[in-house]
C-alpha cells in the first residue's frame, strides 16, 4: 500500500493550525463584544481628586451680609477644597461627606470629636450638598469651614458658643455642614484637627482624604498674614 504524500500531511497540519487561530480569534471577538463597552466605561470613568491651595480662591477673606440689603454684618474667612475631575467622563451627582473630625490632644494623639455629626458639606456658590456634574478637566470648590471676626460673631446665627476654649476674643472654627444642629457640634475651638472626608459621585469610585487644620485662635484682619500665621490648612 502506498503512503500518503508528505505535502498532503503538511497541508492538513496547516489547516488544523488555521482552524485553531480562527477559533481563538472568534473567542477574542466574542469577549470584546461582551466586555468592550464595560472596559471602555472603566477607562473613561471620572476620577475625582481633592486638592487644596492655601490662598484665594480656595482660602480667602470675605464677609457676611444681609441678603436683601447687602448690609455688612461681619468679616469672615472661608476655607475650601477643590474637587478635580481627572477622568474622561463627567462625574454626576458629586458630594463631599465629612466622615470624622479629630482633635490633637496633649499627648499628641488625635481623638474623635463626638459632638461633631458626620454629614455632607456644602458646595461653594451653590449652597447645596449635591453638585449635578463636574466635567472632565474642570474643578468645583466645596466649603470646609469658615471663621468669623470674634467681635462681630454674635450677629450671625449659629456662629457663637461659650463651650470650653471658646472665648469672645478667639476665633471659632465653623464647619460648613449641610445643617447646623442646636447642639452646635459644627462649632469647634481653635486647635489642631484632622477632618476625614469622602468625595463620591454616582458614577465614580469614592476617594478618601484627610484634611489638616491648625489654628492659633488669633483673628488677623490682613488676609496674607492670616493665611500665613493664623491658620494652616492642607492635606495630610
Amino acid at each position: 500500500m502506498s503512503s500518503m504524500p508528505s505535502n498532503v500531511t503538511d497541508w492538513n497540519q496547516v489547516t488544523a493550525v488555521g482552524n485553531i487561530i480562527i477559533a481563538i480569534g472568534t473567542v477574542i471577538l466574542a469577549i470584546v463584544a461582551i466586555f468592550g463597552r464595560s472596559i471602555s466605561r472603566f477607562l473613561r470613568r471620572p476620577r475625582l481628586r481633592p486638592a487644596i491651595i492655601s490662598g484665594p480662591p480656595y482660602c480667602h477673606k470675605t464677609f457676611f451680609s444681609i441678603p436683601d440689603t447687602g448690609e455688612h454684618l461681619a468679616d469672615c474667612y472661608y476655607f475650601r477644597i477643590s474637587v478635580v475631575n481627572e477622568g474622561k467622563e463627567s462625574a454626576r451627582n458629586v458630594e463631599v461627606f465629612a466622615k470624622r473630625l479629630m482633635r490633637k490632644s496633649k499627648d499628641g494623639t488625635y481623638k474623635i470629636i463626638s459632638s461633631f455629626s458626620p454629614m455632607n458639606l456644602i458646595w461653594s456658590d451653590w449652597g447645596k450638598m449635591i453638585f449635578p456634574a463636574i466635567h472632565p478637566g474642570t474643578e468645583k470648590l466645596c466649603d470646609i469651614f469658615h471663621i468669623v471676626d470674634p467681635s462681630e460673631r454674635k450677629k450671625i446665627p449659629y456662629e457663637d458658643d461659650v463651650r470650653d476654649g471658646m472665648t469672645p476674643d478667639r476665633i471659632i472654627l465653623s464647619f460648613d455642614t449641610r445643617t447646623k444642629s442646636n447642639t452646635k457640634g459644627h462649632l469647634q475651638p481653635a486647635g489642631e484637627y484632622h477632618l476625614e472626608i469622602v468625595v463620591a459621585a454616582e458614577n465614580a469610585n469614592p476617594r478618601q482624604a484627610t484634611l489638616r487644620i491648625e489654628s492659633t485662635g488669633e483673628w488677623i484682619d490682613n488676609e496674607d498674614r492670616m493665611l500665613a500665621e493664623g491658620i494652616a490648612f492642607g492635606l495630610t
